[in-house]
C-alpha cells in the first residue's frame, strides 16, 4: 500500500476496489521521492523512473547505504546497466527518465531487492536483461520467479 501514492505521482492510473488494486501505466514524469520512511522501496522505484520523463530525485536515503547491499550505488548501478541515466550523491539519487531501458546485465550484489527490482526492470527493456545473483531472491520472497513468470506470461 505504501508505494501506490508514488504510483500515482509519477502519472500511473489507480483503481481500486474492495480487495483489488488495478495499476496500469500512464504518461509517467518524475518527481521527489523522500526515501526516509520507505527505504526498501527505493530500488524498484529506481526503475520507474528510469523510464519517466524528466528528473526524479531520490532524498534522505543515506541509510539505503546500509542494507544487504548498498542499494543507493546498487539502484544507479542497475538503472545504468540498462542505458537508464542516473547519479548518486551521498544520500540521494537523480534518475533522469529515457523513453526506455535498452537492456544489458545487472549484478544484484547479493541483495533480494535490486534482484526484484531488475525483474521489473526487464519488463521495460527492449533488449534482453542477464541478472546475477537472482537467487537472492530467496531471502524475502522464494516463490518469486514463478509469480513474475505467471504475471509476465513467461515472456520475460
Amino acid at each position: 500500500a505504501a508505494i501506490l501514492p508514488f504510483l500515482s505521482g509519477f502519472g500511473a492510473k489507480i483503481s481500486r476496489t474492495e480487495d483489488t488494486v488495478t495499476v496500469s501505466k500512464g504518461k509517467l514524469k518524475g518527481q521527489t521521492i523522500d526515501a526516509s520512511a520507505i527505504p526498501d522501496l527505493i530500488p524498484v522505484l529506481g526503475v520507474l523512473a528510469a523510464t519517466a520523463e524528466g528528473e526524479t530525485h531520490i532524498v534522505n536515503a543515506g541509510r539505503l547505504r546500509l542494507k544487504e547491499s548498498d542499494r543507493l550505488s546498487g539502484t544507479a548501478a542497475l538503472i545504468n546497466a540498462l542505458g537508464g541515466s542516473a547519479s548518486e550523491s551521498e544520500d540521494a539519487l537523480t534518475i533522469r527518465g529515457v523513453p526506455a531501458l535498452c537492456g544489458g546485465t545487472v549484478d544484484a550484489r547479493g541483495d533480494h531487492r535490486l534482484a526484484m527490482s531488475a525483474a521489473v526492470a526487464a519488463c521495460a527493456a527492449t533488449g534482453d536483461v542477464l541478472l546475477t545473483g537472482s537467487e537472492s531472491v530467496s531471502k524475502s520472497y522464494p516463490r518469486f520467479w514463478e509469480d513474475f513468470d505467471h504475471l509476465t506470461g513467461g515472456k520475460q
